[in-house]
């Protein structure tokens, strides 16, 4: 269960970088988006990882491809 959320945290720790503040905010917006319910509290599995995706690539464009000194 929540792949994404030890993903995330590991990702962190590892990087230093805020990676689960902005991976929730990322997944509200894309809930937000495609359900118009809004329904924030119940964020599919499927939009935390687009989230988790968009802020991985996000954060490696502006570090030169290198995450923790090791190529993605």
């Amino acid at each position: 269960m929540a792949p994404i959320y030890s993903k995330t945290i590991k990702d962190e720790l590892l990087s230093g970088y805020p990676y689960m503040p902005c991976t929730l905010e990322k997944a509200k917006a894309l809930e937000r988006q495609h359900n118009h319910k809004g329904d924030v509290q119940n964020i599919s599995e499927m939009y935390w990882e687009e989230a988790y995706d968009t802020i991985v690539e996000e954060y490696c464009r502006g570090n030169n491809n290198q995450f923790n000194g090791e190529k993605i």
